[in-house]
């Protein structure tokens, strides 16, 4: 995959800069729709038309504005399982790169986003939080999402890293053979080794899960279909945590911890 400016030359740099197949951004109020603050739609800024909607009223999430750095976000609360999901199935590269700015509740296990073979259960790459960690799951067999309810292994990828339920950057990273977390440009203690390759089927994705629902904020998802370079990461990095008001989380000797990255 080559990395190009796309477009004409910006003051600072936005992930419009490269080739993304998935980008929500919930300060750009003109992405979503919205009835007396319901979100029935949020549309993708990729260009490739990926929209996640929610037709049925109970299940559709808040616009709620001035949340995070003073811009709005999409959360997900209530006593309602709310999620917002794809018609389309996208994602087929064996490596892929997700990067959300989110926050959690962190009483329990939920569903932050969630790369489905099936619109409910079935084959998935879940991002998933709770109150000691924030872990991958991986399960390639038509079961629940976890593999637990199978009776068959799934491919359980911890991160070592423990959440608090605060807004953060979270950046993942899945390999071919290994896969990795950042949280705020920081990467968990260990890379893990997978069992397998990560398969390269095409999946819907969704915004929160109709099983172990989010209960938190969404502000940001960034999706590319296959690796990033060091560079381009960090300035995703660096792109979220200007915009969201996440700098001081960064890492001391970050690139972007003081400056805005440019093209």
């Amino acid at each position: 995959m080559s990395w190009i400016i796309t477009g004409a030359q910006k003051n600072n740099w936005t992930p419009a800069d490269i080739d993304t197949a998935l980008w929500l951004d919930a300060a750009d109020a003109s992405t979503i729709t919205e009835s007396g603050s319901a979100v029935s739609q949020w549309n993708d800024k990729s260009g490739n038309g990926r929209d996640v909607a929610q037709v049925t009223a109970v299940n559709q999430p808040e616009y709620v504005t001035g949340v995070l750095n003073g811009k709005p976000v999409v959360r997900f609360a209530g006593s309602d399982i709310k999620y917002l999901i794809t018609t389309s199935f996208f994602g087929t590269a064996t490596q892929r790169s997700v990067f959300s700015v989110n926050s959690y509740s962190p009483s329990q296990y939920q569903y932050v986003w969630d790369q489905n073979g099936s619109p409910v259960e079935g084959a998935s790459l879940v991002f998933r939080a709770g109150a000691t960690t924030i872990d991958w799951l991986q399960n390639d067999t038509i079961a629940w999402a976890d593999g637990y309810n199978s009776g068959r292994s799934p491919r359980f990828i911890s991160s070592g890293i423990t959440g608090n339920g605060s807004a953060a950057i979270h950046g993942l990273a899945l390999g071919n053979e290994e896969s990795v977390l950042r949280v705020n440009g920081t990467s968990s203690a260990a890379r893990v080794q997978l069992t397998a390759a990560w398969p390269n089927v095409a999946r819907t994705f969704s915004v929160g899960k109709s099983a172990q629902s989010l209960r938190g904020d969404v502000a940001e998802i960034v999706y590319i279909d296959g690796p990033v370079p060091t560079t381009t990461r960090q300035k995703l990095e660096g792109y979220l945590a200007h915009k969201w008001g996440l700098t001081a989380n960064l890492p001391a000797d970050h690139p972007y911890k003081t400056a805005v990255p440019v093209p």
